[in-house]
């Protein structure tokens, strides 16, 4: 079973423990990556398991995750 992991952009993820965990591609490599696939999108492909955006039904979830490892939602999803 591949957990879910909120995308809060930049190469940033929420996983269920409320841990904030960083994973990015180099600019070389979403260029290259680009090139096959034009709409790569590195957030969701960097991400270490099941990639889930933000969403009206699943945002008390997430935020409740995010205060049981001592983070606001909101600030973790400012750029």
């Amino acid at each position: 079973m591949i957990l879910p992991y909120l995308v809060l952009g930049n190469g940033r993820y929420l996983d269920m423990d409320g841990k904030v965990v960083e994973r990015r591609y180099s600019p070389d490599e979403i260029e290259a990556y680009r090139r096959i696939v034009p709409d790569f999108d590195p957030d969701v492909e960097a991400c270490p398991g099941d990639p889930e955006r933000l969403t009206a039904a699943n945002r008390s979830y997430w935020a409740e995750v995010a205060a049981a490892g001592g983070h606001v939602l909101d600030r973790l999803l400012e750029p």
